[in-house]
């Protein structure tokens, strides 16, 4: 009768264990969901206030916000295309045609359609 009680005690042990792992295991899954909501709202608001800078009126914040945008692209691979054109947008519409105070040779500014300016340079991600 006694073998009977033990055997008994420790399934029931062995249960109360299983499920307490089950839970624990549960709950870890949830906080990482937690975590990776919470990470991508981080990287969404660092790419709106990057986005935002770069319509700034002083020169040191626009380039703050291409910085920015640079970093979120080496930390987030889902946003690193969507930076790369707007950052590509923005210095294809902000940048002059020609170097100031070279004034000899005449260059005509590329349209934006052209296809040079439709390629944007592949940068290696580490």
């Amino acid at each position: 009768m006694n073998d009977v009680r033990t055997t008994l005690l420790q399934m029931i042990g062995g249960l109360v264990v299983l499920f307490g792992a089950y839970a624990t295991w549960r709950q870890l899954r949830v906080s990482q969901e937690g975590l990776r909501a919470s990470q991508e709202g981080y990287v969404t608001d660092r790419f709106s206030r990057a986005v935002d800078q770069l319509g700034s009126d002083k020169l040191d914040v626009r380039v703050g916000g291409l910085h920015a945008l640079w970093r979120v692209a080496e930390q987030s691979a889902r946003d690193r295309e969507a930076v790369i054109s707007i950052q590509a947008a923005y210095l294809r519409t902000h940048l002059p045609c020609r170097p100031p105070g070279r004034t000899r040779r005449r260059r005509t500014c590329p349209s934006t359609t052209s296809h040079r300016w439709k390629t944007v340079p592949t940068h290696r991600w580490r």
